[in-house]
């Protein structure tokens, strides 16, 4: 239920056994025990220290969430507002985008109730109008910084050769060439993209996953560097930063040589291309969730091809390999779960990409940073989230239990507080 911060002076606060810090200032987690946090009537974090030091207000509205954990909103730097039966992911170029934006409107919803207050939307052509209407308060959802529509070459990463040329062409995807990829990057700035997502790699044609590749080391890079140079150059000229899909060593080589900011996936490449990543300051989003759930969700109940079981399978093992060489090389690895709706990739699974990487290796605490403050700097909002600091915006979540003891503590978010607002309170 959303209820707004009582009264126009009153401040929110919450009181909790634990409240974690996430380091946006020292790179440390910090653990504060019998904490209070209060919340001004403009959505900024007043202050975050011991309740022993909380002074009260006679406006003051105190929810006390006892033995729970108040964190900062967590961030999902991948994911997809396609607004469409992911059984049937043909319907993005068929299906009106009114309708769309309707089913990627609930979407939104279920992801701020899971906990998350900030999200990328990384490829979707309703995600700008969507972030658009979040902004505004029509709709109840998270911060999203959204791409707009993917960008890729003719037969690349999203070209979908099932259907007639016509049909994708109408989809605005598709540019050939440094100039035309100077267009289509001012096209989606027109659109309101707030970060512009290029595809680098790609299956061969006849392959059952195409975007991935049925054979992680078997990738086709799409773009030359030249080409990529120029949606890069073309965005950060606009103060945007890009994202580029690349699977395999050569399509991240180039994505690095271009200058992209973000590699997605990143996986089945060698240690000498580890090392340039690490090098560059590139951040990897591994994105372990969405071939966690294809392989589950594949040939069971929910109707994906049994074929993409075995796919997905093959990029689950050389992801979670490559995660825990990724960590030890250095680099700078942020949390996308690449989650696309129902039915088999709800939102509702977003915490699920931190439980696989802690599984590869790393810390809680280094996961949680990932999933905040990491992530803050990956959608360019760091001086706003990803922390719980004076003067911050409050994006705040109570879960039972210390997630630093137990990432699985995260499943079960009781209150989200996004911008100073209730939009969620399951504390009883």
């Amino acid at each position: 239920m959303t209820a707004p911060i009582t009264g126009a002076a009153g401040r929110l606060v919450l009181l909790a056994d634990r409240l974690l810090t996430t380091g946006s200032r020292d790179g440390a987690v910090h653990v504060l025990e019998d904490a209070a946090l209060a919340i001004n009537p403009d959505g900024s974090i007043d202050t975050a220290g011991p309740r022993a030091r909380y002074d009260p207000r006679e406006t003051d509205t105190v929810l006390d969430c006892g033995d729970r954990t108040l964190l900062p909103g967590l961030i999902d730097a991948h994911v997809h507002f396609f607004g469409v039966d992911t059984l049937q992911v043909q319907r993005l170029f068929t299906d009106p985008e009114p309708y769309r934006v309707l089913r990627a409107a609930r979407d939104a919803r279920t992801l701020l109730e899971s906990g998350f207050t900030a999200v990328r939307c990384l490829g979707s052509s309703v995600g700008p109008h969507l972030a658009r209407a979040v902004s505004e308060g029509l709709v109840r959802g998270p911060r999203i910084v959204a791409a707009g529509q993917f960008i890729c070459s003719t037969a690349g990463a999203w070209d979908d050769v099932g259907l007639p040329p016509a049909v994708v062409a109408g989809a605005d995807m598709l540019a050939d060439g440094e100039d035309a990829c100077r267009a289509v990057v001012r096209r989606r700035i027109r659109a309101g993209a707030g970060v512009v997502k290029v595809g680098v790699s790609a299956g061969a044609i006849g392959d059952h996953f195409r975007s991935w590749a049925d054979e992680p080391h078997a990738q086709q890079t799409t773009y030359s560097v030249a080409e990529l140079r120029a949606v890069v150059d073309e965005a950060h000229r606009h103060q945007i930063k890009v994202s580029a899909h690349a699977i395999g060593d050569d399509a991240v080589r180039a994505a690095v040589r271009a200058g992209v900011d973000v590699v997605e996936h990143g996986h089945a490449i060698t240690p000498e291309t580890r090392e340039l990543l690490a090098a560059a300051g590139v951040t990897v989003v591994p994105t372990l969730t969405h071939m966690y759930l294809m392989s589950a969700a594949a040939g069971s109940a929910h109707g994906l091809q049994p074929d993409l079981s075995e796919v997905a399978d093959r990029h689950l093992d050389e992801q979670l390999k490559s995660f825990g060489d990724l960590l030890a090389a250095g680099v700078t690895l942020a949390v996308g779960s690449d989650l696309i709706g129902p039915p088999w990739a709800e939102m509702t699974f977003g915490t699920t990409e931190l439980e696989l990487m802690v599984r590869g290796g790393m810390t809680t605490g280094d996961a949680l940073r990932a999933a905040t403050v990491v992530n803050a700097h990956v959608l360019g909002i760091a001086d706003q989230v990803g922390d719980l600091l004076p003067g911050m915006r409050a994006d705040v979540v109570a879960v039972p239990g210390n997630p630093l003891v137990d990432i699985r503590a995260l499943r079960d978010v009781d209150l989200v507080v996004k911008d100073g607002r209730v939009e969620k309170n399951a504390i009883r």
